[in-house]
């Protein structure tokens, strides 16, 4: 069991400009794939579905996108393609990998979008807006 506390941030740790006016919960997370590892900042979204990849990191993971199955993502006003694959995720401070279904998507405006599939049924989350922080616990 293992309960981490994580601050909330204005930008992702490694953007230079402000993703939003805004405190949001960012967490490093590393996408693991066929060997190859690929560290990035990511959302903790509990309004998104599904976990969304940004389509640039699937070259660098060994997938090959036009081989995995498209389907349709909603978002606020619209509608856009996506590919879905299982990759590995390891979050920072847990030291192990979990196996989840994300959708490789283009023009995020976060490498990450860690959403309600597998995310939030992996770790029990607790956001603290008012306090700039929030928990992930997977002792469930």
């Amino acid at each position: 069991m293992t309960i981490i506390e994580f601050p909330y941030c204005r930008s992702t740790p490694t953007s230079t400009k402000n993703i939003c006016d805004c405190n949001d919960p960012y967490i490093t997370v590393t996408l693991c794939n066929a060997g190859f590892e690929v560290p990035v900042e990511g959302l903790v979204d509990s309004g998104c579905t599904l976990t969304l990849v940004n389509s640039e990191f699937a070259e660098a993971l060994g997938i090959d996108l036009s081989t995995c199955s498209e389907v349709p993502i909603g978002g606020v006003g619209a509608v856009v393609q996506a590919r879905m694959a299982e990759i590995n995720l390891r979050v920072q401070g847990f030291n192990y990998e979990f196996r989840s279904p994300v959708a490789f998507t283009d023009n995020l405006p976060v490498p990450i979008l860690l959403g309600q599939l597998n995310f939030f049924q992996h770790f029990d989350v607790h956001f603290q807006k008012k306090h700039h922080k929030f928990t992930l616990d997977d002792s469930k």
